[in-house]
């Protein structure tokens, strides 16, 4: 079984017999009897993200990009075993910063697929259990500014905040008062330690000065402050750093 339905019927079946598995072995047996399971879910969860086609990490060879320096310093941190969580990545355009965000989500789905989930979400429909999202910063200000129901609104604020893992692809390219505030909201509401992705041309503090003199400087403040507490932030470059010199 393919269809998510099929996926779902699966997942049921394995998690019941999990339940009452008592030993590691068990456990390991009644996985055995799923073989690829795991591998489908992780695709399933992947495909949800509905990556924009240009940032398709399949479409590109890692070691052959043009600013290959990049990717491995995000993900050097990305993998540090004192990673905060947070992921910042900011330069100009074509250094490769979406691409990026995307293949280092796509292999942490991968490489991780025992925490997904899927659950049902309406009738004859279901989705990921606070599941990985990929949202673009202009996507997400025009989704929250089209809201009329603010019950409606904070339900989708929750769902990013509880996301498993969130990536927002070019952030602060668009900002506005009640965008500030959400994204604060958003950011305020989600744990320090989840996996989180930002991209952007912007530094906060880039984006915080850009904003002074405009009634949402005060919210850009609070926001500038919070990505700076959990963020590791990483400098997306179109020229090669120099090499270190040890003398």
């Amino acid at each position: 079984m393919n269809s998510i339905l099929g996926l779902y019927i699966e997942q049921e079946r394995r998690d019941r017999l999990l339940s009452n598995a008592k030993t590691k072995d068990e456990r390991a047996a009644i996985r055995s009897q799923f073989p690829g399971l795991d591998k489908r879910l992780a695709r399933a969860a992947i495909d949800s993200l509905e990556i924009p086609s240009e940032n398709d990490p399949g479409r590109y060879d890692p070691d052959e990009m043009q600013c290959p320096w990049n990717i491995a310093r995000a993900r050097a941190a990305w993998n540090d075993d004192d990673f905060p969580g947070w992921l910042y990545l900011v330069g100009e355009t074509g250094a490769g910063k979406s691409w990026a965000a995307a293949l280092l989500a796509t292999e942490y789905i991968r490489d991780d697929p025992e925490d997904i989930n899927l659950w049902p979400t309406g009738e004859d429909e279901y989705g990921f259990m606070d599941g990985p999202r990929f949202i673009t910063g202009s996507s997400l200000k025009d989704i929250l500014a089209d809201f009329r129901d603010a019950e409606k609104k904070s339900a989708f604020i929750r769902d990013l905040a509880n996301a498993s893992l969130l990536v927002i692809d070019d952030l602060f390219h668009r900002n506005s008062g009640p965008f500030v505030e959400n994204f604060r909201r958003i950011i305020s509401e989600r744990p320090p330690y989840s996996r989180t992705i930002i991209t952007s041309q912007f530094t906060p503090v880039e984006a915080a000065i850009a904003a002074g003199g405009t009634d949402y400087a005060r919210g850009m403040e609070a926001v500038t402050r919070r990505l700076a507490e959990r963020c590791t932030f990483i400098d997306f470059t179109t020229e090669s750093p120099e090499p270190e010199v040890n003398f």
